[in-house]
């Protein structure tokens, strides 16, 4: 079973995420990129820039269609995907088990 770290807009403060990412170190996060206190942005920075850390895949679940179109295209070598909302289930499993199998190598195609 794996660990999955969700961090969306209703948690009290983003910068949380990271902490606890860093003391869980869970096979995925799934981040939304408008959090409260932080940037997904900044999160997925403090995230990437960590060795504890910067092997985690990350899910980026997000409406904000601004911030998804700006991502560096090097994140999408680091293991980072994107899911634009709103989304079906079936496309959030999907991502999910593509990033976090061992054939994935939790990079996204």
């Amino acid at each position: 079973m794996a660990l999955v770290l969700v961090v969306e807009e209703t948690c009290t403060n983003g910068l949380l995420s990271y902490p606890m990412a860093s003391e869980l170190r869970p096979d995925l996060v799934v981040l939304d990129l408008v959090l409260p206190a932080v940037s997904g942005m900044e999160v997925i920075t403090l995230l990437k820039d960590d060795h504890r850390t910067k092997h985690i895949p990350i899910l980026i679940c997000s409406a904000a269609i601004g911030e998804l179109e700006r991502l560096p295209l090097s994140l999408l070598q680091q293991g980072v995907d994107v899911l634009e909302k709103p989304f079906e289930l079936d496309d959030l499993l999907f991502k999910m088990n593509r990033l976090i199998s061992p054939l994935g190598a939790g990079y996204a195609l």
